[in-house]
């Protein structure tokens, strides 16, 4: 019996492609303040390259790559980028359709919570659309340092919540890091088809491993829970 549904963030419950266009920029700009100009090109191509690693921050692992063993300016910079994150976090990024409408149902049998690789402004993003108010714990990567889809982070979550992996459920658009780990834990899966945000590459083994259900959209999550709970 399940008792608890996991979110992922970012291209499950929230267009995020707008923020992390501007994030992007934000950062370059905060470097060229301090000194570190950068292409538009080798820019891009750098993210890409850290984005493989997953890192607990975005922000602070491009920062951190322009200004290697200078952690004073790199805090300097961080400070500068984050600042105005909180500002821009919620009017940059939207709840996709349905989703409001999917965690009230759900919340109405089940705890809710999120797992993902993300930054504390997240809460004010969900809060901003009225959402935060139905999640009973939010396990994000930049806090925990710990990010998916490393086994440690799903771990923090089912012992926060006081449960066994059994009892809970992970909806997530990445088969990576969203469908592999908690699936192999025990958790039920449900990947939300979002393919502007796969990263998977196709025919690779992880692409091959299947979640429990797969949905077109975050508005069939009810369902496709009510069905794994059946």
């Amino acid at each position: 019996m399940l008792r608890w549904v996991f979110f992922d963030v970012g291209g499950t419950l929230v267009d995020d492609r707008a923020y992390v266009s501007y994030l992007g920029n934000v950062v370059r700009h905060e470097l060229a303040a301090a000194g570190v100009a950068t292409k538009a090109e080798e820019f891009a191509a750098a993210r890409r390259r850290l984005l493989r690693k997953n890192p607990p921050s975005l922000a602070r692992a491009l920062i951190e790559h322009y200004l290697p063993g200078d952690p004073e300016r790199a805090a300097a910079v961080a400070e500068r980028v984050f600042q105005p994150r909180l500002e821009h976090g919620a009017t940059q990024s939207r709840l996709l359709p349905g989703a409001l409408d999917a965690l009230e149902e759900l919340s109405l049998r089940y705890r809710l919570g999120v797992i993902a690789n993300y930054d504390s402004f997240i809460r004010d993003v969900l809060r901003d659309a009225h959402a935060l108010r139905f999640f009973s714990d939010l396990v994000i990567s930049s806090e925990v340092q710990v990010v998916k889809p490393a086994p440690a982070i799903f771990t923090a979550a089912l012992e926060r919540a006081g449960i066994e992996a059994a009892e809970a459920a992970m909806v997530g658009d990445r088969p990576d890091n969203d469908v592999v780990t908690p699936k192999a834990m025990g958790m039920r899966t449900v990947r939300v088809l979002r393919p502007y945000r796969s990263r998977t590459v196709p025919g690779s083994e992880v692409a091959r491993i299947e979640p429990d259900v797969t949905v077109a959209s975050v508005a069939e999550v009810p369902a496709a829970i009510a069905l794994l709970d059946s």
